[in-house]
């Protein structure tokens, strides 16, 4: 399940996003105050990727920067050794 919601992140449009977070949305506008942060940031981060899939032509997290490891081997270098 893990796997095929990456591939389909990473295959997805902007407005595809939208669409998803916009429904999830609804069911969190229906249980949350209208003031409350939670609501307010999702509205905001919906709102942002359909801004965003008007201008795009690529899917917004299709670039391996997204995707690739950051991971670290080993101690770090500290003080002489020699």
């Amino acid at each position: 399940a893990l796997r095929d919601a990456t591939q389909w992140l990473r295959q997805a449009t902007g407005a595809e996003i939208a669409e998803v977070l916009a429904e999830l949305g609804d069911a969190v506008f229906e249980r949350v105050p209208d003031a409350d942060r939670v609501r307010i940031a999702l509205a905001d981060v919906v709102d942002r990727f359909r801004t965003r899939a008007s201008h795009a032509t690529t899917p917004p997290f299709a670039d391996v920067v997204h995707w690739a490891p950051y991971v670290l081997h080993g101690a770090p270098l500290v003080g002489s050794h020699g």
